[in-house]
């Protein structure tokens, strides 16, 4: 798949399930494939966690965490993103937690 995506200069996107985890662990690389080369060979690595509520344990929260962003400069395996589900439109959008209510 690297040399296909360097070759013709596309980008490939591969969907790889982690390992089993307790609910509360964050995830990280080390949790993927079978083998490290599929997250060592990827320019960005993006994982979805969904965490249940604290404040009401009958809900679920999403987050999208960015492991792997080899062109961004800096590692940025702490930053995290709550993203919340759209009904009407079948998609996600971000929290954003910088606004005051």
């Amino acid at each position: 798949m690297r040399a296909l995506a360097t070759q013709y200069g596309v980008h490939v996107t591969m969907v790889v399930h982690p390992r089993k985890t307790d609910a509360d662990t964050d995830l990280d690389i080390q949790h993927f494939g079978g083998s490290a080369r599929v997250t060592q060979e990827a320019d960005n690595v993006l994982a979805i966690q969904r965490r249940r509520d604290e404040r009401d344990r009958g809900k679920f929260r999403k987050f999208l965490y960015i492991l792997k962003n080899r062109y961004g400069g800096h590692k940025v395996e702490t930053d995290q993103l709550e993203m919340l589900f759209q009904p009407g439109t079948y998609s996600h959008t971000i929290v954003d937690h910088s606004v005051k209510m």
